[in-house]
């Protein structure tokens, strides 16, 4: 009997046309992921720089508070310093100068009120 020779040209013809055409399916769907994964790095990095100078801003008024505090304090000793130096010489003060330093619980206190009804510099950058 003779053999029955399968015409294998054209299933080979076929098998490297689809195997090609898995390559370059293959190929476009790396460079798409590459290409959402750089988006990605790229809004979140813009996210990071925008947190880190928020962050700045917010400890630069921290800062600005605690100047504040620490001068109203100085003064207040300062003041107080003076009247009894004042008194100790036997003189009396201006009027000015008579009055009394202030204090710095109600400082501490009045600090406190105002952080509160400040609103803070933070927003949702999400929302328009």
């Amino acid at each position: 009997m003779e053999e029955i020779e399968i015409p294998t040209e054209h299933l080979h013809e076929q098998l490297n046309e689809s195997a090609h055409e898995n390559a370059e399916r293959w190929i476009l769907m790396v460079a798409l992921t590459a290409a959402l994964l750089a988006v990605l790095a790229a809004i979140t990095a813009l996210l990071a720089g925008h947190y880190a100078n928020e962050a700045m801003i917010e400890q630069i008024q921290a800062s600005d508070q605690w100047s504040y505090y620490q001068a109203k304090g100085i003064k207040s000793a300062v003041l107080e310093s003076k009247i009894d130096l004042l008194k100790t010489l036997g003189k009396e003060a201006n009027r000015k100068k008579k009055r009394k330093p202030p204090n710095t619980r109600m400082i501490r206190k009045r600090l406190i009120k105002r952080q509160g009804k400040k609103r803070p510099y933070r927003k949702n950058i999400f929302v328009a």
